[in-house]
């Protein structure tokens, strides 16, 4: 992995900016809320780098549970499976947060076209853009 979140060797779609499932450390924040926290599995939404060059490396990222939630929008479940996810998991839309891409611990897989089209479609809900 190299410092901006991105496989040194070739997985499926690490040219995107996007759908990289990445194994990420989120700090606890204060006053403390329900965001999540923890080494934990994220999917990349986006690599800013790739449209400027940026003072430190950075990564969107939305953080992913192991819960099952409500089948919402902002809400996506991935199979186990897929992008390498050893379980079935929730991606929480609502907590999309930019990183340092140096709080990235590993790689996990790759989401392709299909399996990342939930997640842009909650995208396009959260930010009210056209599909």
């Amino acid at each position: 992995m190299n410092t901006n979140g991105r496989s040194n060797t070739t997985h499926g779609n690490d040219e995107r900016n996007w759908g990289r499932i990445l194994q990420v450390f989120l700090p606890s924040r204060r006053p403390p809320g329900h965001e999540q926290k923890g080494v934990r599995p994220c999917v990349s939404i986006a690599d800013p780098s790739a449209v400027h060059p940026l003072r430190y490396p950075m990564l969107i990222v939305a953080p992913m549970t192991s819960k099952s939630l409500p089948q919402l929008p902002l809400y996506p479940c991935l199979e186990a499976g897929v992008g390498g996810l050893p379980l079935a998991s929730t991606v929480l839309l609502d907590q999309l947060t930019a990183i340092d891409a140096h709080r990235v611990r590993g790689y996990i897989g790759s989401l392709s076209p299909e399996e990342f089209a939930p997640i842009r479609e909650g995208l396009s809900h959260l930010f009210a853009f056209e599909t």
